[in-house]
């Protein structure tokens, strides 16, 4: 699940976590601080893909 879209369920619940240590904290505060997460895990896994092709390996089973 990507942790950057604001349809995730508990999205609401680490905006309020978020505004608990910081009263200003809003949703772009922590859209703000989950980005280097998110670019990070969508490289990773763009990689994992890549690698599993070229290596020819099976989709599933």
């Amino acid at each position: 699940m990507n942790s950057i879209t604001p349809l995730d369920p508990y999205f609401a619940l680490v905006v309020g976590f978020a505004q608990k240590y910081d009263r200003k904290a809003g949703v772009g505060t922590v859209l703000a601080l989950m980005l280097p997460y998110v670019f990070w895990m969508s490289a990773l896994w763009t990689l994992l893909f890549i690698l599993w092709y070229l290596l020819d390996l099976p989709w599933g089973v």
